[in-house]
């Protein structure tokens, strides 16, 4: 036997076992092992390169459908892949892009734009106006619910013959004659007939709920009384003015009566002291028309004839904008009669002027002694410029609107559609408007009257408001805003079972 076919050591072969058929094997690994998918052998850079298969030109994602890939390439299949993509940018961490800014607007076509908006407007909800707004009110139904006669009424733009209690009895002066109607019952009575020495009554005031019969009237000649409607009526107590000067504004905070005179000075009344005055304000350089507190009680607000305006702290004692002495003080360019304290924010006030200035400020009372130190007036917060008259202002209890009124105007402007002014009459002219918090846009503006509205006054539940027209002799009722709607609670076991 030859050395080739003899078997030799080195020559041996492994005998290998014979293995079975078990299908197709994979051709990634050997490995019987399942192993994850990866993308790390592929070159990303050659395959980005090359043509990529896109699903058409037109990539604008949708709002509530996610976008179609941009590629074919499973990018998200494991969170390797996730980061490696990622990390090129060519994919995002978002699963539903709401917005492309890059490519949508510029490839979007007409048509595809139009349908989006149709779309859109299936799915908005109709804005809800509340029902406390002026919109769901006045705005709706711009007329007046009731008119009432006054004869006599006092023909001076700056008079205050119109007072509303919150027994909801309304009081006119007419002349030397005080009524006053219960509106409930229609009930009309007369209170009182002053003397002709003692002047004719210019302003008149109900107080609070504290005292809600009592009624306080100031005369031309300087008179103060204040009278108790209850029954046929009495006079409790009266002070006169030596000098016979005439009273302007006035306005009660429990039993406190401020009254504002013609010579610059505003007197406050204690109606349980027995003696005269306990407060003299001084500081206006004109006749006060305008005199209000404060929702709260804390600040005393005053204007005159010259357009200043002064806040008195009243347990401090001082003017809040007390500043340089020559130029420290809040002012208007015209007279001002009409003030307005917000009912929920009681720091905030509301200022009105007549024509030519014709505008409304609104000023913090927190923030005047402070803007003093900066700047020699104070500053206010926002200004509405209406060149219009403003005669009064009122706060809405129940929503954050602000009601002013309005006589003559100093400009003309096209008149409002449906309004009975057609002889180039301005906007705001004997106009009830009413404003938004805080953006101040208005809302609704209603011609209420033909002539020049000269005082209006708020019912005792914040929806109603009486306008009184000088030229006119009548008042008018009207439906401004709505009562807030009540909520009731249910009794529930352990409300029975509680324990007083």
């Amino acid at each position: 036997m030859s050395s080739r076919d003899s078997p030799s050591v080195l020559d041996c072969e492994t005998p290998r076992r014979k293995r079975s058929y078990s299908g197709p094997r994979s051709t990634i690994g050997l490995s019987n092992k399942q192993r994850r998918i990866s993308l790390a052998s592929i070159d990303i850079s050659r395959e980005i390169d090359g043509p990529v298969e896109s699903y058409g030109q037109l990539t604008a994602s949708d709002r509530f459908i996610s976008s179609r890939p941009d590629t074919l390439f499973p990018l998200n299949v494991t969170p390797r892949t996730n980061r490696i993509a990622r990390k090129f940018g060519l994919a995002d961490e978002r699963i539903l892009q709401f917005t492309d800014s890059s490519r949508a607007v510029a490839t979007e076509s007409p048509e595809t734009h139009l349908f989006r908006r149709s779309a859109a407007t299936l799915l908005l909800k109709p804005s809800v106006i509340p029902s406390t707004s002026v919109m769901a009110n006045l705005g709706a139904r711009q007329h007046f619910i009731l008119a009432l006669d006054g004869p006599g009424i006092s023909m001076d733009p700056y008079a205050y013959p119109l007072a509303w209690s919150t027994q909801n009895f309304i009081a006119v002066a007419c002349s030397l004659d005080v009524y006053h109607q219960n509106l409930d019952t229609k009930s009309i009575s007369h209170l009182c007939k002053l003397k002709l020495r003692q002047g004719k009554v210019h302003t008149i005031d109900w107080a609070g709920s504290d005292s809600p019969n009592t009624l306080g009237l100031g005369t031309l000649q300087g008179t103060v009384q204040i009278w108790d409607a209850t029954g046929k009526g009495t006079k409790t107590r009266s002070w006169t003015d030596p000098l016979w000067i005439g009273v302007g504004g006035m306005s009660w905070n429990k039993d406190l009566l401020a009254v504002g005179k013609g010579d610059g000075k505003v007197l406050v009344y204690d109606t349980r002291a027995p003696g005269d005055t306990i407060k003299k304000v001084g500081g206006h350089k004109g006749k006060v028309h305008g005199v209000k507190w404060s929702t709260d009680g804390k600040y005393l607000a005053t204007g005159d004839d010259n357009g200043t305006v002064f806040v008195w702290d009243w347990r401090m004692g001082k003017n809040l904008a007390e500043g340089d002495k020559r130029s420290g003080k809040m002012k208007h360019s015209a007279p001002v009669k009409a003030l307005g304290w917000c009912p929920w924010r009681p720091e905030l006030l509301a200022t009105g002027s007549m024509i030519p200035d014709g505008s409304i400020r609104i000023w913090n009372a927190n923030t005047l002694h402070v803007s003093t130190l900066t700047s020699p007036s104070p500053s206010p917060k926002h200004t509405i410029s209406l060149r219009t008259s403003v005669t009064s202002l009122h706060w809405s209890p129940h929503c954050k609107e602000l009601l002013s009124t309005h006589s003559a105007s100093c400009d003309p402007a096209p008149p409002l559609l449906g309004s009975r002014n057609t002889n180039n009459s301005p906007r705001f002219s004997n106009s009830i408007t009413v404003h938004s918090y805080p953006s101040y846009d208005h809302l609704v503006s209603v011609p209420a009257h033909l002539a020049g509205i000269g005082h209006s006054c708020l019912g005792p539940d914040g929806t109603q408001l009486f306008t009184l027209c000088q030229n006119e002799e009548n008042m008018k009722l009207w439906q401004v805003w709505g009562a807030p709607e009540k909520v009731y609670r249910e009794v529930g076991v352990l409300d029975k079972c509680s324990i007083r």
